[in-house]
């Protein structure tokens, strides 16, 4: 070997030797921006079924529960990006409310999660599962409430005409202190299976893909609000009734689909459909068609994936097809339905991009003004059915009464929360029963490519019908002691969500 040879390969030698050097303090070379969101999830889940005895919710006779037919649940999935945290709480129940969310909030701060302000608190709507019972009063709180019912009807003249009724709320309490007395305290319960829902998701935050998509077909569902020949509109007027016209709006046939995966594997899925979950009834503990659409789904896929239904606004629309005999009435019909459609739309499903945020604004509903007339055109009902006690009309004109003397007018705060993808996907909240036209129109000027809307969210509000509905009758525009907005509740609600998604 030459000299010149010699030298050329020690100056090659220097030069590699310095140009590995210069790289090794770089360190590995970055990855190509792709648009993808680093989101991590998690979920975990908890069965809230109550004991035997507590009282379903959903319909006007007492039904205390006697069995459990399928479980009722406190499904929570979060998702994470850098420091921001947010996610949807749901519940098997017919409503939350907002002292309820608040409790749970303040076990979560003292458990030093601060997300609390940024979950979705929902409810799937189920006619077969307990309501959420206030705190639980102590034997002082009730002592004094019985000490000072006694003193009032004491005071009272023997023909003083309230005389009675104070007679009977004292027996009424005297027999539910009886009975409640070595029954469990369901609201403990719940909080308590609520926050172990939420820490368990926490601990199960990890890394994860998501997709999302929707299809058009949502067969289970109609409007169930019909004109009818005299110019009024009734809600479900009975089938094949020769008087129908034709239904007075229409029905939100998307449904929305979104799939969680972890190392390769879905995780869980997230349905959002527009349909009442009032399809069975009884005293056993149900989870209605949700329930059952996750079984369906559960069996497709060969594995126990957690599905949770987050039910789009629906206060006008339910199962019950007046155009035809029979029809689809069974939960599990209905359930095994949606289950096939969403595995089908499954198939289409495209990657979610971008990253994650939560949004949080609080609006105010107002409770609508009660004319004369309607209150005693009420006050007539009450009277003419004074002996049938347990009357669906007797009940409604008295909540009436007693919602334009508590709630007329009166002004109460609600928080919208909205969960936004990227420029994909946005998840926003509305509370209590709004027209399906509410979210079809809040969905149609999203500026996201998909936007699920998610009802009966972050307390009770009633019904919330379209503005054009008012005056025109049926059984949602009666007003209720929890319920009873004024008529441009669904507009407002219609704007504020907008700027939520802006």
């Amino acid at each position: 070997m030459s000299p010149l040879t010699i030298i050329a390969m020690g100056v090659l030698l220097l030069v590699t030797t310095q140009a590995h050097a210069a790289d090794s303090t770089k360190g590995p070379a970055s990855p190509k921006p792709t648009g993808k969101s680093a989101l991590r999830t998690g979920f975990a889940e908890e069965v809230i079924n109550p004991e035997k005895g507590v009282l379903l919710a959903g319909q006007f006779a007492r039904r205390p529960n006697k069995g459990v037919r399928d479980d009722l649940c406190v499904k929570t999935v979060l998702f994470q990006d850098g420091d921001n945290i947010g996610g949807i709480v749901s519940f098997d129940l017919l409503f939350v409310n907002r002292g309820f969310i608040a409790d749970i909030r303040e076990r979560l701060a003292g458990e030093k999660l601060s997300f609390g302000n940024d979950l979705i608190f929902c409810a799937t709507h189920v006619h077969t599962g307990p309501g959420i019972p206030g705190p639980k009063r102590t034997a002082e709180e009730i002592n004094e409430i019985k000490a000072k019912l006694r003193a009032t009807i004491e005071a009272m003249a023997d023909d003083d005409p309230k005389k009675e009724g104070h007679k009977k709320w004292l027996t009424f309490i005297e027999s539910r202190e009886e009975e409640g007395k070595n029954r469990q305290d369901y609201r403990k319960y719940l909080i308590d299976q609520t926050v172990t829902s939420i820490k368990n998701a926490y601990a199960d935050l990890g890394e994860s893909s998501l997709t999302h998509g929707s299809v058009m077909s949502n067969p289970f569902a109609f409007n169930r609000r019909y004109w009818m020949k005299n110019g009024t509109v009734r809600t479900n007027p009975g089938k094949l009734n020769p008087n129908i016209v034709k239904p007075e709006g229409p029905v939100d046939k998307e449904i929305g689909i979104l799939a969680v995966k972890k190392n390769g594997r879905v995780t869980l899925v997230i349905a959002n459909i527009a349909n009442h979950a009032d399809s069975t009834g009884g005293h056993m503990v149900c989870a209605g068609w949700p329930g059952r659409l996750e079984a369906g789904i559960q069996k497709q896929m060969g594995y126990d994936v957690p599905v949770m239904t987050v039910i789009a606004p629906s206060g006008n629309i339910n199962h019950y097809d007046v155009a035809k005999e029979g029809g689809y009435s069974a939960y599990r019909e209905i359930g095994q339905g949606y289950a096939d459609i969403v595995m089908k739309g499954m198939e289409s499903l495209e990657e979610l991009e971008g990253s994650f945020d939560a949004k949080n604004q609080t609006v105010e509903i107002i409770g609508r003004e009660i004319s004369d007339k309607e209150a005693e055109n009420a006050k007539k009902t009450v009277e003419r059915l004074k002996d049938k006690k347990n009357s669906p009309q007797r009940i409604l004109a008295a909540e009436l009464l007693r919602f334009q003397k508590n709630n007329a007018g009166k002004i109460r705060e609600f928080e919208l929360v909205t969960l936004r993808f990227g420029k994909d996907l946005a998840i926003t909240s509305l509370p209590g029963e709004p027209f399906t036209e509410v979210g079809i129109a809040i969905k149609k000027a999203s500026p996201f490519r998909k936007t699920f809307v998610v009802a009966h969210a972050m307390g009770i509000a009633g019904y919330i019908p379209m503005k054009e509905c008012f005056g025109r009758g049926g059984y949602e525009l009666q007003p209720r002691p929890m319920g009873g907005c004024a008529p441009d509740t669904a507009q407002m609600l219609i704007e504020k969500s907008l700027e939520s998604l802006k």
